[in-house]
C-alpha cells in the first residue's frame, strides 16, 4: 500500500507555483491576482503585491526548505532583493506603484497589514540565516511602526490603515472601534505574531515594548473579542485570527494563563463554526454577503492550535504532557482534508491567457473555497496569499507532528514525517496503520486520536499509557507498529444554509455531494490520492527554523 505523503506534494507544487508567479519585468514582483477576465485566466498586479506577497514568498520557499530539498532559486534571491528594496529610511515598508496601475495602486504607502507579512518573511529568513544584516532591518522596521503608532497609558494603536508621510489613509480603530469597511481594529495588530517569534528568539526590547501595546489595545480596548472568547468579522483580512496567535505566543512565554485561556476560548468558538472535515470560514457573523473560506484562516487556525497544545490547560500539570492536547483531532483534520482540497491539481477547469499562467495556476490555492467546491469568486479567486500561506500551514503542522523534549520525542500527529530520532510513517486512508522507526534511543510518546480510541488498536510492542499517549521505550533500529480499522460511513451536514452529504474513510473525507459547479473538491479515489504522494526518502530530517 502506498504511504501517504501528500501534505508534501501539495507545499512542492505551491511552491513551484509561486516560483511562476512573478513579474520579471517589475524586479521579480509577485502577482496578487489570478483573476479571469474575458474567459481567460490572467495574472495581475495590487498592492498586496509588494510588503506582502515579497514577505509571504520568502517565508514559504525558506519554510518548504526545510521539509524537503528545496534549494535557493534565482527566483527567491530576486524576491528577497525585491523585499529589502521596498523599505524607506523610516523603516517601513511601501507599496509601489506600476505603470498603469495607478488607480488601484496607492503609490507611497505603508499598509499597517502588510508590515506584518514583511515581518513575517524577515523573521524566518533571520531565523534561517541568521544574518545581522537581516536583524538590523527589523529592528527598524519595529522603530518605524512605534514611532507612528498613537500611544495612550499602556496601549498604543494606529490611527489608520495605511500610513505616508502625507498622513494617514481609513478610520482610526480606537476611535471608532466598529466592524465593517470604514474601521478594523485587529488590522495591524497581527504584527504581534511575527514580533513576538523574533523577540523569543532575540529578546529585543524594542520589540517587546510594540507587542504589549498592541497586545493591550487588541485584547483589552479594541473590544473586537469579547471575554467568552466570541467575536464578529473576518478570521484572517481583518487580523483577528493571527493576532490571537500572536497574543498567544507572547502569553506562554511570559506565563499569562488568563490570556491562554483565553486564546482557547477563541479556538472553541471558530472550531464550532468550522465543519467537520475543516473548512473554515472567511468571516463569522458579518453580513457581507462572503459565504466562503479563506486558505489563510487555516494556517492561522493550525498555528493556534499546534500552540494551544503545547500550553498549560489550568490543572498544574506539566506543560509537556498536559497541554490542549485534543487540539491535534482537528489539526489533523484540516491537514487530510481542506487543506489538501484547495489547491489546482487540475488546470482543465480553466482556461489562460498564456502557459505561463497556466505554470502560475498549477498548485495555487483558493481564497473564495465554498465547503464543496473552488472558486466561489470566479474574477479573483487565486489571491497569492493564499497559495503562500498554505506552505507555512503545511509546515506548521509538519513541524510539529512530532516535538522532541530531553528523552522524549512526542508523536502528536499521524502524518508522515522524518527525523533524527524516529521516522512516521502514515498509511491512511489507504488502510489503517501507522509505524514509526526509531533512530535513536529515546521514550516515544505517541497521541492516540480520539477517534481510533485504545479498544480498537492492535500494538506490536510492549508499552504502557500517558493520558492519550501509548507510550514505549524506543529501541534504535526497532519498528512501533499500529493497526486499526477505518470505517466508512455517510454522514450529512448543514453548513451556511447548505446541506452537504458527506461519504468518509476514517477521518478521510473522500466525497460532498453535491459537488461544486466550478471545480468541485473532495471527489478522491483511493487511486488519485496515491498519486498525490512522493518518495518518503526525500523528506528531510533536521529543519533549522523553528516557528
Amino acid at each position: 500500500m502506498p504511504v501517504n505523503t501528500s501534505i508534501y506534494h501539495a507545499a512542492e507544487l505551491a511552491s513551484e507555483s509561486l516560483l511562476h508567479r512573478l513579474d520579471r519585468d517589475a524586479f521579480f514582483r509577485p502577482f496578487f491576482h489570478l483573476m479571469v477576465k474575458d474567459g481567460l485566466m490572467r495574472p495581475d498586479h495590487a498592492s498586496w503585491d509588494c510588503a506582502d506577497m515579497s514577505g509571504r514568498f520568502v517565508d514559504a520557499w525558506i519554510l518548504m526548505r526545510q521539509m524537503l530539498d528545496w534549494p535557493m532559486t534565482e527566483e527567491e534571491e530576486g524576491v528577497r532583493r525585491y523585499l529589502l528594496g521596498l523599505q524607506a529610511d523610516d523603516g517601513l515598508f511601501y507599496d509601489q506603484q506600476l505603470p498603469g496601475h495607478e488607480s488601484r495602486i496607492t503609490d507611497q504607502a505603508a499598509d499597517m497589514f502588510c508590515q506584518s507579512r514583511a515581518l513575517l518573511g524577515l523573521t524566518s529568513w533571520l531565523l534561517e540565516s541568521g544574518e545581522f544584516a537581516i536583524q538590523q532591518r527589523i529592528e527598524r522596521l519595529i522603530e518605524g511602526l512605534w514611532e507612528i503608532a498613537v500611544k495612550k497609558g499602556d496601549f498604543c494603536y494606529y490611527p489608520g490603515h495605511r500610513y505616508s508621510p502625507n498622513g494617514w489613509e481609513g478610520v482610526s480603530a480606537y476611535a471608532y472601534k466598529d466592524f465593517g469597511h470604514r474601521a478594523l481594529p485587529a488590522y495591524g495588530t497581527l504584527q504581534i505574531l511575527p514580533l513576538t517569534q523574533y523577540w523569543e528568539v532575540t529578546g529585543s526590547p524594542s520589540a517587546e515594548r510594540l507587542i504589549r501595546g498592541l497586545l493591550n489595545f487588541f485584547v483589552r480596548e479594541s473590544g473586537v473579542v469579547a471575554e467568552d472568547g466570541t467575536f464578529t468579522g473576518h478570521l484572517h483580512s481583518w487580523g483577528i485570527l493571527p493576532s490571537t496567535v500572536g497574543v498567544l505566543r507572547y502569553a506562554m512565554k511570559v506565563g499569562d494563563e488568563t490570556l491562554i485561556q483565553w486564546c482557547k476560548r477563541v479556538w472553541d468558538f471558530i472550531v464550532a463554526n468550522s465543519s467537520s472535515f475543516g473548512w473554515v470560514p472567511d468571516g463569522i457573523a458579518v453580513d457581507d454577503g462572503i459565504e466562503t473560506g479563506e486558505t489563510c484562516c487555516i494556517t492561522d487556525l493550525i498555528h493556534l492550535g499546534v500552540k494551544l497544545a503545547e500550553c498549560p490547560d489550568g490543572s498544574g500539570c506539566s506543560l509537556w504532557r498536559h497541554g490542549y492536547e485534543d487540539c491535534f483531532d482537528y489539526i489533523e483534520i484540516m491537514a487530510r482534508n481542506q487543506l489538501l482540497e484547495n489547491q489546482v491539481r487540475d488546470v482543465s477547469h480553466f482556461k489562460f491567457d498564456s502557459p505561463e499562467t497556466e505554470a502560475m495556476t498549477l498548485g495555487a490555492y483558493d481564497s473564495w473555497v465554498m465547503p464543496n467546491g473552488l472558486t466561489g469568486c470566479s474574477e479573483l479567486g487565486l489571491e497569492g496569499c493564499c497559495t503562500a500561506s498554505a506552505v507555512r500551514a503545511i509546515y506548521l503542522a509538519w513541524e510539529h507532528a512530532i516535538i522532541h523534549s530531553g528523552n522524549e520525542v512526542r508523536v502528536n500527529l499521524m502524518l508522515s514525517r522524518r527525523s533524527e530520532w524516529l521516522d512516521t510513517i502514515d498509511y491512511q486512508p489507504f488502510e489503517g496503520r501507522f509505524s514509526v522507526l526509531v533512530h535513536k534511543p529515546v521514550d516515544v510518546l505517541i497521541r492516540i486520536p480520539s477517534w481510533i480510541g485504545r479498544a480498537n488498536l492492535k500494538i506490536n510492542v510492549k508499552h504502557s499509557w500517558a493520558g492519550s499517549f501509548l507510550k514505549v521505550e524506543g529501541i534504535p533500529g526497532s519498528r512501533i507498529g499500529l493497526e486499526f480499522p477505518i470505517p466508512e460511513r455517510q454522514t450529512e451536514e448543514e453548513i451556511r444554509g447548505h446541506t452537504y452529504q458527506l461519504s468518509w474513510r476514517g477521518i478521510t473525507l473522500m466525497k460532498i455531494e453535491p459537488p461544486g459547479e466550478i471545480y468541485p473538491i473532495f471527489q478522491r479515489t483511493l487511486d488519485s490520492m496515491a498519486a498525490c504522494s512522493m518518495d518518503f526518502n526525500r523528506l528531510k530530517a533536521r529543519p533549522l527554523v523553528e516557528w
